[in-house]
């Protein structure tokens, strides 16, 4: 019963004599080994058991865990007839009595036990990596806000080592306080057991987005809180600004989100953000706005709305001329798409520049009125012109020299104005290229 026993063990099991030669040995020691039981036999442990290596494999064995009272508990490596190693835990007790048997040693194949444990440490060690990549505060606590880990970004803002952390109280070592804080997130998920997502301000002014998960056992039982807490002062900053400058500037701006209508209604926009300079040119308020469609609001901008959905649903930008007749006022619209399915429009009020170059135009119309006008003019000073010289040769001598000199003299006024027109027809020719007025 008793070799029965041994026999079929899961263990390699061995009974030495007192200097360490094998007197029995296993069938799980000759599989193990590669040894026939007949050469085991006579063998001195020593020829196939080694010391185990100072760091070849990952976890000592712990003593701890074991009863090594009256029994020598200990790691060795085990070498294989091919030459080949494999960790074993060894656990050998004297065997009482005068006989040659004087140890009884049984030792287990540890391999599975070290690869588990090295594809664990590979496993912590790529995700302490990831975890350490990531921008943000990541913090995991037990129920009484004592932390469990922590990657290295909230060790650097707390002033310490990530290896100092795990223990601590997180109201203490972040905020030296000695209660939890009011209002906290990880508290507040305890109670709900429940996610939260929120945005908060610090008293150092800064603005962070807190995100903290309820963890639990297989039991069901809650057992801490995952905290990631991520620094977003620079973002609400800009924000802010922009909403700044989208609240100050002068020009209209308006965001819509385009959505296909029916065969019927066609292409349609809503409303997502207007600046207080749209409400103005447009007349109606943000409330008014803001979720309604174009055409439920404006239904007579038909080509404008179609511009629209044309930039939402192509992403292609467009800037164009528009006239609003409702209030009588010219616009120089700027629309592109800063997400699918969106466009967004920068209304800027050219009704002044429109309106100076209409005036311009005219102006530019009117002197080439007056050209033209002159040009006849010397044609009606010259016809009378040619009547009073005609008259002057039939007056007396005297009479005729005098009135034929003042018309020389008018004549030749006659003729610079002449060539005075002339010479306008190119600023004319310029004119009419670069303003079109003609």
């Amino acid at each position: 019963m008793l070799w029965f026993t041994l026999e079929s063990a899961v263990d390699e099991v061995y009974w030495l004599n007192a200097v360490g030669t094998v007197r029995f040995a296993n069938h799980t020691a000759t599989r193990n080994l590669g040894w026939a039981r007949k050469d085991l036999i006579g063998m001195n442990i020593a020829s196939f058991q080694r010391d185990m290596p100072e760091g070849e494999f990952l976890v000592p064995l712990n003593l701890s865990l074991v009863d090594v009272e009256g029994e020598e508990v200990f790691e060795a490596v085990h070498v294989r007839r091919d030459g080949s190693i494999y960790p074993v835990s060894v656990h050998r007790r004297e065997f009482p009595g005068e006989g040659d048997l004087k140890y009884l040693v049984f030792a287990r194949d540890t391999a599975h036990r070290h690869e588990y444990a090295r594809q664990l440490k590979q496993a912590e060690t790529e995700k302490t990596m990831i975890l350490n990549a990531i921008h943000e505060n990541l913090v995991l606590y037990d129920q009484d806000f004592r932390i469990v880990w922590a990657n290295d970004d909230p060790a650097e803002s707390s002033g310490h080592s990530p290896d100092e952390l795990p223990g601590r109280l997180c109201y203490e070592l972040f905020y030296g306080r000695e209660a939890p804080c009011e209002g906290c997130t990880v508290q507040r998920v305890m109670e709900t057991r429940t996610p939260i997502t929120e945005e908060r301000r610090l008293l150092n002014g800064k603005f962070v987005k807190i995100s903290a998960y309820p963890v639990f056992a297989d039991t069901g039982e809650l057992i801490g809180v995952v905290e990631s807490c991520l620094d977003i002062s620079k973002r609400k900053h800009a924000e802010k600004r922009y909403r700044e400058l989208f609240s100050t500037m002068q020009n209209g701006f308006v965001v819509l989100e385009h959505y296909s209508g029916t065969d019927t209604d066609g292409d349609d926009l809503v409303f997502l953000e207007v600046n207080p300079a749209f409400e103005q040119l447009s007349g109606r308020c943000e409330t008014e706005l803001i979720g309604n469609t174009c055409r439920s609001l404006f239904p007579e901008r038909e080509t404008i709305i179609s511009r629209y959905a044309a930039v939402a649903k192509t992403g292609e930008s467009m800037v164009f001329d528009d006239y609003n007749p409702i209030f009588n006022r010219h616009f120089c619209i700027q629309a592109y798409s800063p997400k699918k399915g969106q466009v967004a429009a920068l209304y800027t009020d050219n009704t002044e520049i429109v309106n100076l170059n209409e005036q311009k135009k005219q102006s530019l119309i009117q002197i080439e009125r007056n050209f033209e006008q002159l040009a006849i003019l010397n044609d009606e000073i010259r016809n009378p012109l040619q009547v009073i010289i005609g008259l002057s040769l039939l007056s007396p001598a005297e009479e005729s020299e005098k009135i034929l000199s003042q018309a020389y003299v008018i004549d030749k006024l006659v003729n610079k104005l002449d060539q005075r027109w002339l010479e306008s027809e190119k600023i004319r020719d310029f004119l009419r290229k670069h303003y079109a007025y003609a």
